[in-house]
């Protein structure tokens, strides 16, 4: 059937092609009327939240599957080269790339009522090496991070009371 509804719409640093998610997976689209065609092959997994690297080379998502729950991939912007960057199963949101490529961040939250809470502990705010290992914890609030261009601090969305304040941590 015909899509009619794109989720997390992201341009390419070129603004040569368009990346988002439809029914769960991942497409790319060339600007300004080219055909959609899906960035991987992964039957598997939802592929949410999708985020270019700077240089526009590598693409960064959060993936779900109800049985072996959430994770952090990079795949290059042909969809070539996917690479599991998270060792432990949760529910991540929100991954963004440094300036330099080197690093990425993400927010790892809690389960609700659809996923459920299995993996919902050590919430919050991590940065991890863009080839993977172990996270670092940077703060267990906040939302939408992103690194500043320095790449040193990550600035982030904090709910107060009715309002949202930009604040910005250290790694």
């Amino acid at each position: 059937f015909e899509v009619k509804m794109l989720r997390f719409v992201t341009v390419a640093p070129d603004q040569k092609s368009v990346l988002y998610t439809a029914l769960g997976k991942l497409y790319v689209k060339e600007l300004p009327a080219g055909t959609p065609k899906r960035l991987t092959a992964d039957e598997a997994n939802f592929e949410l939240f999708p985020a270019y690297s700077r240089d526009g080379n590598w693409i960064v998502y959060a993936s779900w599957n109800d049985e072996t729950q959430g994770a952090i991939y990079k795949v290059k912007s042909d969809g070539s080269s996917r690479t599991k960057l998270t060792v432990r199963a949760g529910h991540y949101v929100e991954p963004a790339y440094s300036s330099d490529g080197a690093k990425v961040v993400f927010r790892r939250t809690g389960g609700d009522g659809l996923r459920g809470n299995t993996s919902s502990k050590e919430q919050g705010v991590y940065w991890v090496n863009a080839e993977g290992g172990k996270p670092t914890l940077i703060t267990t609030e906040g939302s939408n991070p992103v690194f500043t261009k320095a790449g040193d601090r990550i600035f982030l969305s904090s709910g107060e009371g009715d309002k949202t304040a930009l604040i910005s941590v250290g790694l």
